[in-house]
């Protein structure tokens, strides 16, 4: 009777290790934070993107067929600059990659910031923005891009269901008689 009590006890401490285990590399909540400043002197979108790094890992993996460790894998900016010139659309050069001028890369172990610049010489008037990042792995994702110009001030949120770019321009306040 005590053997089999050890070995339930046994069975149960491996099957937690491995659950807390698995538990440690997943994380419950997908979601990506994009901050996008228009710089009007220099005619240039400054963007700012917070991404899990195990989440761009696990894509650019998937994307090369080969093991990618983005703090790690010789030529990484390359191929994070290829992916996101794909899945971040600016109208109106949505049928292409919309040429990117990658700045860098700031990674911890929770988080990775990715700093890069979309050129607009003809400014934002008509911008529209569709961010696709990581929903062809992870359905549950939601992307959340801040677009500022000035004062002005616009959230715009992205998830698997969204196909169509959206307008970053605020629709004008109705004003009471």
């Amino acid at each position: 009777m005590t053997t089999n009590r050890y070995r339930c006890i046994g069975l149960l401490l491996v099957l937690t290790s491995l659950t807390t285990a698995a538990n440690l590399q997943a994380h419950p909540f997908h979601a990506t934070y994009t901050e996008v400043d228009w710089n009007a002197k220099s005619k240039v979108l400054e963007v700012a993107l917070r991404v899990q790094p195990e989440d761009l890992d696990r894509v650019l993996s998937l994307r090369t067929k080969r093991k990618i460790n983005i703090e790690k894998t010789k030529g990484v900016d390359k191929l994070i600059q290829q992916y996101l010139a794909e899945v971040f659309l600016v109208e109106p050069k949505l049928k292409q990659p919309v040429p990117i001028r990658w700045v860098g890369k700031e990674v911890s172990s929770k988080e990775a910031w990715l700093y890069f610049e979309v050129s607009r010489p003809q400014g934002i008037k008509g911008l529209k923005l569709l961010n696709r990042i990581f929903l062809e792995i992870i359905p549950d994702e939601v992307n959340t891009v801040r677009f500022r110009q000035g004062k002005q001030r616009v959230t715009l949120r992205f998830d698997r269901n969204s196909l169509k770019p959206v307008s970053v321009a605020q629709k004008p306040v109705a004003q009471k008689k």
